[in-house]
């Protein structure tokens, strides 16, 4: 049944706007080797707690050439961008809470 599914089906935009959230070694990967260079994402934020990850994060993602924020708390994120979908890559132990407040935004 999932075969036909496409997420850009019901996206309100040409791209998914996506933020990343835990930009440290997995996640830097997925900003710089997927999403970052994926032509039907646009990638508006990135956030994390250790600002050198989030520095560097912050580059791979293009920085100020893309227009991309950066962030150190997700909920400050949440309140102040509109987006389709977030990659959560934090210690497991966070991903519940951070699901879920990203549902309820």
């Amino acid at each position: 049944m999932a075969a036909g599914y496409s997420p850009f089906s019901y996206a309100k935009n040409e791209k998914v706007r996506v933020a990343s959230i835990g930009v440290g070694g997995q996640g830097s990967f997925h900003v710089r080797d997927g999403i970052a260079g994926a032509k039907n994402l646009d990638l508006l934020a990135v956030c994390d707690v250790y600002k050198p990850h989030l520095e560097s994060a912050w580059k791979q993602a293009g920085g100020e050439n893309r227009e991309v924020k950066k962030y150190m708390d997700y909920r400050k994120m949440l309140d102040e961008m509109e987006l389709d979908a977030v990659v959560i890559t934090t210690p497991l132990h966070t991903h519940y809470q951070i699901a879920m407040d990203c549902l309820d935004a």
